[in-house]
């Protein structure tokens, strides 16, 4: 599972030093660097000062929900949608929670990171994307 750390705010603020057209500052820890091809874009140097922070998890793009989680969350999804009819919707509108969880920054290349749902238009019958009654865990449909 790849982890998108450039999500993260981890790395140096670099701002001009006066009268240098090579050397950067970090606005937090005082770094200084030397680097001529800024044109190019600057490196990402990880920050001291950010780095002596708690990383909040929540901020890491892409985190697995355990197993016993996972599990939890279906059959509290699968109660609710045998309890209220389990009715299904339509290929229009599954293809259309399809197209958002893709596109969404939680969703890891399999599942939905909120909520550990399966992302995939074969699973038809274990998918929320499927199950009239479901909601996103973010709210995006």
């Amino acid at each position: 599972m790849n982890i998108d750390i450039s999500s993260l705010d981890i790395f140096c603020d670099l701002e001009p030093i006066e009268d240098s057209k090579t050397e950067f500052k970090c606005k937090h820890c005082s770094n200084i660097i030397s680097y001529a091809l800024a044109e190019t874009g600057l490196p990402q140097i990880p920050c001291a000062v950010k780095l002596s922070r708690d990383i909040d998890v929540k901020d890491i793009k892409y985190i697995r929900l355990s197993m016993f989680t996972r599990i939890k969350n279906f059959l509290k999804a699968l109660w609710s949608h045998l309890t209220t009819g389990a009715k299904r919707t339509s290929l229009e509108e599954r293809q259309n929670r399809l197209a958002i969880c893709t596109d969404c920054e939680y969703y890891d290349g399999v599942a939905c990171t909120q909520c550990g749902c399966p992302i995939t238009r074969h699973q038809q019958f274990v998918s929320k994307l499927d199950w009239k009654d479901q909601k996103c865990p973010v709210g995006k449909w």
